[in-house]
């Protein structure tokens, strides 16, 4: 048996027992990744917290909070939510899909009839570079 199989019941929805049970590790890990980030963010813009490593601090500390706190919630609160949750984000997709509003992308690249066509729109609507030139010769007069 485990110990925690043998503690009281009502033990483990303490918050002191759930803060323990977080994965420690793997929030330092996640707290370096973006540390590593933050300084290189810092050293593009020439040894300034802004315009990027501030921001990148403040939004990595907030959604960190909010993981933590996440993570508090008792997991049959989470199965209990999931299967409204996916219906919610299933039902948004569709309307995303069917509405086409946005950027506008959606209904024509339905009306143009092809993927292809949709990536070439991206591409000139992005000021992308022509395709390179044709060399001169061919590449048998270089072998030669």
């Amino acid at each position: 048996m485990t110990v925690s199989a043998l503690t009281r019941p009502g033990e483990r929805d303490r918050l002191i027992v759930k803060i323990g049970e977080i994965d420690w590790i793997f929030c330092l890990t996640l707290c370096l990744i973006a540390g590593a980030g933050a300084v290189m963010l810092f050293s593009i813009a020439g040894s300034s917290w802004t315009p990027w490593a501030a921001p990148h601090l403040i939004r990595f500390g907030l959604f960190f909070a909010i993981m933590i706190v996440l993570s508090l919630i008792d997991l049959r609160v989470w199965f209990a939510l999931a299967y409204p949750i996916y219906g919610i984000g299933l039902l948004l997709l569709v309307a995303a899909g069917t509405s086409g509003i946005g950027m506008g992308f959606s209904i024509r690249a339905r009306s143009s009839g092809s993927l292809r066509s949709a990536v070439r729109m991206i591409s000139r609507a992005r000021g992308a570079a022509a395709p390179a030139p044709k060399p001169p010769c061919s590449t048998r007069t270089l072998m030669a």
